[in-house]
C-alpha cells in the first residue's frame, strides 16, 4: 500500500510540474502544432485508405462477437466497426506525435525541465547512442507483438493495448528525458524500478489526451512530465547505482 500511494505521490508530481511546463507559451504553440500536423496526416490516410480499414475492421469486430457465442446484428457490427475504426485513428495520432515528439521537441523540453533539476548539471554522463537505438528498436517490438496480441483478446483486447501503449509512450521518451545526464547502468537501474511510475502516467497522459483543447498539450505534457519523473529519480539514485555504474 505504501508503495501505491508512493507511485501515486510521485506521478502527480510530475505531471503538475510536467503541466506547468507544457503551459509555457513557445512550448503550448509547438505542441499544437505537432497535434494539428499529425491529426491532419492521419486523417488524410484514412481518408484515402477508408474502405480497407472499414473491412478490416469489420472482419475483426465480427471474429470477436463470435468467439463470444453472440449473433449481433448488422447495427451493433456497424457500431463496433467505427468505435474500433476511431480508436485506430487515435491510436495512430499519438503514435506519430510520439514520433514528432522524440525527433524534434524532447530537447526543447529537456532544457525547460532542466531548470527545476539544477544539481543535474553538475554531474554529466553520456549514453551510448547503440544502446539508445537498441532501446528504440525493443520498445517498437514490444509494442507491435504485444499490440497484436492485445488485438487478438476479445472484448478487452482494446483496454489492453490501450495500458500497453500508455506505458511504452513514457518507456520511449526516457532516453532523450536522461540525454547528457546519465550513463547506460544508470538509465537501466531507472527503467528496471521505475515501471510503475511510467505506467501509471503513461494511462494519466492518456486520459489528458480525450480533454478539449488540453489535449492539444498532450505532446509537450508527456515529454516534460516524463523529464520530471526520471530527472527526479536520477537525483535520489542510490550511491550503490552510481558505483555499478563507474565499474560497468
Amino acid at each position: 500500500m505504501n508503495r501505491l500511494s508512493d507511485v501515486l505521490r510521485e506521478v502527480a508530481q510530475s505531471y503538475q510540474r510536467g503541466l506547468r511546463d507544457a503551459l509555457r507559451p513557445r512550448l503550448a504553440f509547438s505542441s499544437l502544432l505537432v497535434a494539428v500536423v499529425a491529426a491532419a496526416l492521419l486523417l488524410v490516410v484514412f481518408i484515402i485508405w477508408h474502405a480497407p480499414i472499414r473491412q478490416w475492421s469489420g472482419y475483426w469486430v465480427a471474429w470477436g462477437l463470435a468467439w463470444l457465442g453472440t449473433t449481433p446484428g448488422s447495427m451493433w457490427v456497424a457500431a463496433l466497426t467505427w468505435l474500433l475504426i476511431i480508436s485506430f485513428y487515435l491510436l495512430g495520432v499519438m503514435l506519430l506525435m510520439q514520433i514528432m515528439l522524440e525527433l524534434w521537441l524532447m530537447p526543447r523540453i529537456q532544457s525547460v525541465c532542466l531548470r527545476r533539476h539544477p544539481a543535474l548539471l553538475e554531474r554529466r554522463h553520456y549514453a551510448s547512442i547503440r544502446q539508445g537505438l537498441l532501446d528504440g528498436v525493443r520498445t517498437f517490438l514490444t509494442w507491435a507483438v504485444g499490440g497484436l496480441v492485445c488485438l487478438l483478446v476479445p472484448v478487452i483486447g482494446g483496454l489492453l493495448l490501450l495500458a500497453l501503449s500508455s506505458y511504452l509512450a513514457v518507456r520511449s521518451l526516457v532516453n532523450d528525458s536522461l540525454d547528457g545526464l546519465a550513463s547506460d547502468a544508470q538509465i537501466r537501474t531507472l527503467i528496471r524500478t521505475s515501471r510503475p511510475e511510467m505506467l501509471v502516467l503513461g494511462l494519466l497522459i492518456a486520459l489528458t489526451a480525450v480533454v478539449p483543447l488540453l489535449g492539444l498539450l498532450v505532446p509537450v505534457l508527456a515529454g516534460a512530465s516524463t523529464c520530471h519523473l526520471m530527472m527526479g529519480r536520477l537525483e535520489r539514485l542510490t550511491p550503490t547505482a552510481s558505483v555499478a555504474d563507474s565499474r560497468g
